[in-house]
């Protein structure tokens, strides 16, 4: 045996099969877990990006409370004045009987003239800004066979040294 312990350097292939497996099965586990962690779905950049969308949304939240405060008091107008609910009702289309109605073209409508707030736009909410887990596995898993191959490659090389130690020649 080897001054580590764990196996004698003339273990023939088995041994070198075996350390090529351990090896490509330990780098498997390792890149899987750290391009998770950083890249993955709930990894840390997917994570700083839920942050930037967490202020739009509340940029969002603000507007729509702006809107509906505004909504609100043209309700409570409406209620109290009868002439301006006329108003506001011949604005949308209705008209009284016996009247007619007169089509202007759409750039003088009112109602057509673009809002000033980009709130309209919804916010996208779904799947993740990280990398697909099956991305994850797949490039975990070619890495692990890169590691397998230069394992196995390396243990073939001959006059390789096994071991952390140098003996040095004291004559």
């Amino acid at each position: 045996m080897t001054a580590s312990g764990i196996r004698s350097p003339k273990g023939g292939f088995s041994a070198l099969l075996g350390e090529a497996i351990s090896n490509a099965l330990c780098s498997l586990i390792i890149c899987y877990c750290v391009v998770s962690f950083f890249a993955g779905q709930v990894g840390l950049l997917a994570y700083r990006d839920l942050g930037s969308t967490i202020v739009k949304m509340e940029t969002n939240i603000g507007q729509l409370k702006e809107d509906n405060g505004k909504l609100l008091a043209s309700k409570v107008a409406l209620i109290g004045n009868d002439d301006r609910m006329t108003r506001e009702a011949r604005d949308i289309g209705f008209i009284k009987p016996g009247e007619k109605i007169v089509v202007l073209p759409s750039e003088l409508h009112p109602a057509a003239q673009p809002r000033a707030s980009e709130s309209d736009e919804p916010l996208r909410v779904g799947p993740s800004t990280g990398l697909p887990d099956d991305f994850v596995k797949l490039l975990a898993a070619l890495i692990s066979a890169g590691v397998f191959f230069a394992s196995f490659v390396m243990g073939l090389t001959p006059g390789r040294h096994r071991g952390f130690g140098v003996t040095a020649d004291r004559s």
